[in-house]
């Protein structure tokens, strides 16, 4: 499959084939050129999407619902995916507020970040690719990276000590939350370093007065994304 995704409408909704070896950051930038350049086509309506060609994780399945819903005019009622049907407009009212919150308060950048950028955001970054060395993301709230982090980065500016960076993989050495700069703390087993990189994506905090790695969870996205930090 040489493009990153093919769209084919039918008389209820839209299929969407994806490239099961492509990037996912690449994917979703294709969908949200895609369905800009049909708008008017679509127009303002409800659909049915089906997913074909790639198995999709619970956050991706919701950037490409974000990609598709920021593009047009379209909401997503339900989502077929592997003979499975998700009824959309019966998400549980916790996880609409998760998404909502992360819309109105994150700036999101459908990757990658390049050596020599600089992204700035008064509110929370959301990078939807990699962060590359020699490049900067400073942020007054959370960031988000769905790649690798390997670039510098900063959240909380200048005083939120309480943000946390989450990305894919920690690559950085340069690091700060709020009024801390630092390293990461070293990988159970050994000292963490490109050699000995983690493997799933984790949540860097500052806690204690010092630095800690955990899971992305429920309370995190709660008591971070609901608040305005450019407040």
């Amino acid at each position: 499959m040489k493009e990153n995704c093919i769209l084919k409408s039918g008389a209820y909704g839209v299929t969407l084939i994806m490239n099961p070896t492509a990037p996912i950051e690449d994917v979703l930038r294709e969908i949200c050129m895609k369905f800009a350049t049909q708008r008017k086509f679509f127009g303002k309506t409800n659909l049915i999407l089906t997913i074909t060609g790639r198995q999709l994780s619970t956050e991706e399945l919701e950037a490409v619902i974000q990609s598709i819903e920021y593009n047009t005019d379209v909401k997503i009622d339900l989502i077929a995916e592997k003979n499975q049907a998700r009824d959309k407009r019966t998400l549980d009212m916790r996880d609409r507020f998760y998404r909502d919150e992360i819309r109105k308060n994150a700036k999101i950048i459908l990757g990658p970040v390049r050596e020599g950028e600089t992204i700035r955001s008064d509110a929370s970054i959301i990078v939807l690719g990699n962060v590359e060395e020699g490049s900067e993301i400073i942020a007054s709230g959370n960031i988000i990276v769905t790649g690798f982090l390997e670039g510098y980065a900063s959240c909380g500016m200048p005083n939120h000590n309480d943000c946390f960076i989450y990305a894919g993989e920690f690559l950085s050495e340069s690091l700060t939350i709020g009024e801390h700069e630092g390293e990461l703390p070293p990988k159970k087993g050994g000292l963490f370093h490109k050699k000995n990189k983690r493997t799933e994506g984790e949540v860097l905090l500052y806690r204690q007065d010092h630095f800690i790695i955990t899971n992305l969870n429920d309370e995190i996205i709660t008591n971070h994304f609901a608040k305005k930090y450019n407040e």
